[in-house]
């Protein structure tokens, strides 16, 4: 399931529960590319098997969007740099249910 939503035009927020049918392709590559198909104002947030990992472009990150902080809203662990973290959702059956928390947890920081 792929969910996108846009918040506030021209935010463009991504969050997509499919990543396991391309096992050659690591997570933090198609999080690269998508900051490069869309380099402003864009947040990507991608899970699979428990897995997640965000990334937002540096635009964001400098009005205090933070990658991990968008993991832990979603209910995850994890961390890494202000503009792409990584960690684990601590039920991965139910990753379609916490991406939807993305965009709320996007505008509330925008607020």
């Amino acid at each position: 399931m792929t969910i996108i939503y846009l918040i506030n035009r021209p935010w463009y927020v991504f969050a997509s529960a499919q990543l396991g049918r391309r096992r050659n392709l690591p997570q933090s590559l198609l999080a690269d590319r998508f900051r490069e198909k869309y380099p402003k104002q864009s947040i990507a947030v991608l899970a699979s098997a428990g897995t997640v990992i965000s990334a937002v472009t540096k635009d964001v990150a400098s009005r205090g969007i933070k990658a991990g902080d968008l993991i832990t809203a979603i209910g995850g662990r994890g961390g890494g740099r202000p503009d792409m973290a990584q960690g684990s959702l601590p039920d991965g059956a139910k990753a379609t249910e916490a991406l939807g928390k993305v965009a709320k947890a996007v505008e509330e920081k925008l607020k």
